[in-house]
């Protein structure tokens, strides 16, 4: 705005002294040449203010969410969340016919508290199609457990992506049918709620009493202590 400014003054003075030192053909050239230059700048103005326009659009489209929540369960040792990427796509079980439960086609899966288990689930999922391998970090950079990320292929094309680590006594991982997708998810704002639900669903929760309650939880720590 300012350079415009300038140059509007600059233009003026140039005018006022031809005209004031009477040529007049001079005076006509610079003012056509005057317009023809105001006229591009006005116009790069004008696909600047477009570019600034989509820039912000796509930045928005970036931010909007990729994935659509379908279901979720909680089972005070393990919880799973599943959801749609496209959100608008809708998958079914190829199994079911005419059935109209979604199954989608991303999950958060996590289990907990089972030093023994956990350790299973973190080396069974590292034996075949790691691509990665790193340190998982919370959203504030804090280091809370090792990560990895594998993928899984039909004839060397990748049809799925999954994220896992071991976060204490809990092991979570992520799945999607890209490698992109999945990291996607696992950073996403959908993440973050789930992992507050979660958090949420352990404070308050309370197993079902019965006879065989006792003996199910002496199994499960035995199965767990046991080296």
């Amino acid at each position: 705005m300012s350079f415009s400014l300038s140059l509007m003054e600059t233009l003026c003075c140039l005018a006022q002294s031809f005209f004031y030192n009477g040529n007049m053909k001079r005076l006509i050239i610079f003012l056509l040449f005057a317009i023809f230059g105001l006229g591009i700048l006005a116009f790069s103005n004008k696909i600047s203010f477009f570019q600034r326009e989509l820039d912000n659009t796509t930045i928005a489209q970036t931010k909007e969410s990729k994935f659509r929540l379908l279901n979720g369960s909680f089972y005070g040792d393990n919880a799973t969340y599943t959801f749609q990427t496209p959100p608008e796509e809708k998958n079914y079980a190829d199994d079911c016919i005419g059935c109209k439960q979604e199954v989608g086609n991303a999950v958060i899966f996590a289990e907990f508290g089972c030093p023994k288990k956990v350790k299973y689930l973190f080396e069974s999922n590292s034996k075949n199609g790691v691509v990665e391998k790193g340190k998982k970090l919370d959203k504030n950079g804090v280091e809370i457990g090792e990560r990895r990320l594998v993928v899984f292929k039909d004839k060397g094309k990748i049809y799925g992506a999954r994220v896992f680590w071991v976060e204490g006594n809990d092991f979570w991982a992520v799945q999607a049918p890209t490698i992109e997708l999945t990291k996607a998810l696992e950073e996403s704002e959908e993440y973050y709620k789930v992992r507050k639900k979660v958090a949420e669903e352990k404070e308050n929760y309370v197993p079902i009493q019965n006879a065989n309650t006792e003996r199910i939880k002496a199994t499960k720590e035995k199965e767990c202590n046991e080296k």
